[in-house]
């Protein structure tokens, strides 16, 4: 238990020294490399991009006068911007090219991750076995409602048992799930 708290703090601090993280959208923008005044981003949309679009990034990042340079290589995908630590964070220049890339959107999106997908086809999966070996009579919600309908009535019923949170929760449940469906 010891050892836990102890990766927990020294994650904790680690981000207090670090201050603030450079944002990435994975797959779209990424950064290769990073060092005081100097960052390299991974950009794979930039080796399909139109020549105007390169030429847009390229004209519109140095007009900060804190970037000294911006050289974009498409062939890679990748950007490198060399600017004034003294005059600009790197996360400002991350955000700036963000803005420029048009990829705000994709900041606040969080995409799923690989064992959701695998979790959601796995119960898709099986909701079509269970529509399937029904004959179409029900899916997997619907038969989940109706286990804990016969339940809860079975509990409160048959066992007396009427105390909470026992058969009156799996009413409720199940009447949640029914009124949810509509």
């Amino acid at each position: 238990m010891h050892m836990v708290i102890g990766f927990i703090l020294a994650a904790i601090l680690k981000k207090k020294k670090a201050g603030h993280t450079l944002p990435i959208i994975p797959g779209k923008f990424e950064i290769s490399h990073s060092m005081p005044g100097r960052i390299r981003f991974r950009v794979p949309f930039l080796e399909t991009a139109a020549d105007s679009q390169i030429e847009t990034i390229s004209n519109e990042l140095p007009r900060i006068r804190e970037i000294q340079s911006v050289k974009i290589n498409s062939y890679s995908g990748s950007i490198l911007v060399e600017f004034d630590t003294d005059g600009i964070e790197p996360y400002v220049v991350c955000g700036l090219l963000i803005r420029i890339l048009g990829l705000e959107a994709h900041l606040d999106s969080r995409p799923e991750s690989a064992v959701q997908k695998e979790i959601k086809l796995v119960g898709n999966a099986v909701d079509q076995a269970v529509y399937n070996a029904t004959a179409g009579t029900l899916d997997l919600t619907s038969a989940f409602i109706l286990l804990t309908l016969s339940l809860g009535l079975y509990k409160i019923l048959l066992q007396n048992d009427r105390t909470l949170p026992g058969g009156i929760n799996l009413l409720w449940w199940a009447y949640v799930m029914a009124k949810g469906r509509n």
